[in-house]
């Protein structure tokens, strides 16, 4: 078993600065004006129409152009004109032109991918009667409504009609949510990336990314989700995946949720000490797809998603900047240099723990416990109970039935596997819930 560093056993720690009210707005102010500056750098490769060989390729051009009219409807309507006149040209060619129209007939399970680009062009009173009357034609077809959809994608095409001004009395936002993970919410360590973005997108669909919907009322839902937004951004910081922390970050200040200390404890993960917020997407978890890609290309599709999300989450909390904490219990809380380095930790805890490494997660949850204040403890609990659940009737900690069997494949015994797997993971998650810090090889460890 891998013996730890103390030192070194939680990684590069980011930057604590002490973060005032006024820098964070500066910095989100900043955020705003950078992520609109890329985002028209990129604009070219917008484009959900031309002679894409690759099909990965030609999918990634239309949700990114889907995504790009979400972020236009949002910056118009948060501060007009300021953005959509560099990109309405572009997009009501694209959006009124024979092709896009086919597109939407040809793919009609795919109507969302498109819908969003519809809807934009159709706010702006530009929508041409072609585009318009091939999305009624398919809205008529047994296609759309036939597809089986999860509860996000429900509140999906639910967001799509509203915003289109299309009545169908058998999807209803509240109704489909009680159905949601906003019912059941997502467990810190044993969720998924996917339920991440499944709980962000169930709320960003409801409220509209901040925007209200003609002729719908879009209530305040009655869920409590800062605790787990908290956990969520705290293991999701820890693993760099800054896309969903500001999905994250958006849900809560559209819901009235958003603790200050935590917006400041984001803010230090992104600038630290410095006057700039960086911005980039999480690593590629398969950078081959790119291979023989020009830079400029890579740079916008491992960024651009990244990007909007970002420019869309800051645009919104400038705009909300008095009241996006309105329902926070922790609106109070002045975060501390000592408590930003514990959050960090106990997400790196959570980090290894949700990727099964349990002795890497018992350690660092023990380097935690010998200073964890009160407010620490409510968040590293998580960690506790599931090292805990990881205990056997016999005194052992963890459920490995693949690891054994290969074990054994290879040549080993059951003893030895005792010896070199079990033991010494059991020590350390001992020492995790029993609140000792001993080294893995210390003589209480040397003499089992």
């Amino acid at each position: 078993m891998e013996i730890y560093n103390e030192d070194e056993v939680f990684g590069v720690m980011p930057k604590w600065c002490d973060m005032s009210e006024e820098k964070s707005l500066q910095l989100a102010a900043a955020a705003v004006g950078a992520t609109d500056e890329w985002i028209l750098d990129h604009a070219h490769f917008f484009s959900p129409i031309s002679d894409w060989l690759d099909k990965k390729d030609r999918y990634l051009r239309r949700k990114s152009f889907a995504e790009l009219a979400i972020y236009l409807y949002v910056a118009d309507k948060l501060t007009p004109g300021k953005v959509s006149e560099n990109f309405d040209s572009m997009v009501f060619q694209f959006v009124n032109c024979a092709e896009f129209s086919s597109l939407i007939r040809r793919h009609p399970k795919q109507l969302l991918l498109y819908g969003a680009a519809v809807n934009y062009v159709k706010y702006k009173k530009m929508l041409d009667i072609n585009t318009e009357n091939s999305v009624n034609t398919v809205l008529k077809r047994k296609a759309v409504w036939a597809v089986e959809r999860v509860p996000h994608r429900m509140l999906d095409l639910w967001n799509f009609l509203s915003v289109y001004g299309w009545k169908e009395k058998s999807l209803n936002s509240p109704n489909i949510l009680e159905n949601s993970c906003l019912k059941h919410m997502p467990d810190v360590i044993e969720s998924t990336l996917h339920e991440a973005y499944a709980f962000t997108h169930n709320l960003l669909f409801h409220y509209n990314f901040g925007v209200a919907i003609p002729d719908v009322a879009c209530a305040r839902l009655d869920f409590d989700i800062e605790d787990v937004v908290v956990k969520l951004i705290l293991r999701y910081s820890a693993e760099k995946n800054f896309d969903v922390v500001f999905e994250l970050i958006y849900v809560a200040a559209l819901h009235k949720q958003l603790p200050r200390w935590l917006l400041h404890y984001t803010l230090c993960c992104l600038a630290g000490d410095g006057d700039q917020i960086s911005i980039r997407g999480p690593a590629n978890p398969n950078p081959d797809e790119l291979n023989g890609r020009e830079p400029e290309y890579i740079e916008w599709a491992e960024n651009y998603h990244t990007t909007l999300v970002a420019s869309s989450m800051f645009r919104y909390l400038v705009k909300n900047w008095q009241d996006f904490d309105q329902y926070a219990t922790g609106k109070n809380i002045d975060l501390t240099e000592e408590q930003f380095e514990q959050l960090y930790r106990v997400g790196c805890a959570y980090t290894a723990l949700s990727e099964y490494e349990l002795p890497l997660g018992a350690y660092r949850t023990s380097i935690i416990r010998r200073n964890a204040s009160k407010f620490i403890n409510k968040y590293l609990t998580e960690c506790l109970e599931f090292i805990k659940f990881q205990k056997n009737t016999d005194g052992t900690f963890g459920y490995w039935p693949d690891e054994e069997i290969l074990y054994y494949r290879d040549g080993g015994s059951k003893e030895d596997f005792n010896q070199e797997i079990i033991k010494p993971v059991s020590v350390l998650c001992e020492q995790a819930i029993g609140g000792s810090c001993g080294h893995p090889l210390n003589e209480n460890y040397k003499s089992q």
